[in-house]
């Protein structure tokens, strides 16, 4: 966690957008999935550095995911796909699972609303 948060958090505009395009369109509510396979691949920061390493999951394909904790998938159920985007991450070794909110990105400074 204290690695992914802040790659997150660099990349809420991006990850906002990967998942808004898929939502919009018509693969539904859903989430930014990350899988790791140990603890320490997540630690080392070995993630997809682009969106073509990137995955989304429609919510009713996240189910699938094996995960044990509902708040994984209410969060799906509950965020706005118009202002938030559900990142997940996922580590097998561990049974370790997170989410979380990002906010769609702030217009550029100049641009008309």
């Amino acid at each position: 966690e204290k690695v992914f948060k802040p790659w997150c958090q660099s990349r809420a505009a991006q990850l906002f957008r990967f998942a808004h395009r898929h939502f919009a369109a018509g693969e539904g509510r859903g989430g930014v999935i990350f899988q790791f396979a140990r603890t320490s691949d997540a630690a080392e920061g070995r993630w997809p550095a682009d969106e073509s390493g990137w995955r989304y999951l429609p919510q009713r394909s996240i189910g699938s995911l094996g995960i044990k904790t509902n708040h994984v998938l209410s969060a799906v159920q509950r965020y706005s796909p118009q202002q938030q985007c559900v990142v997940i991450v996922l580590v097998k070794e561990a049974k370790f699972d997170r989410f979380y909110f990002l906010n769609a990105p702030k217009g550029p400074p100049n641009s008309r609303r």
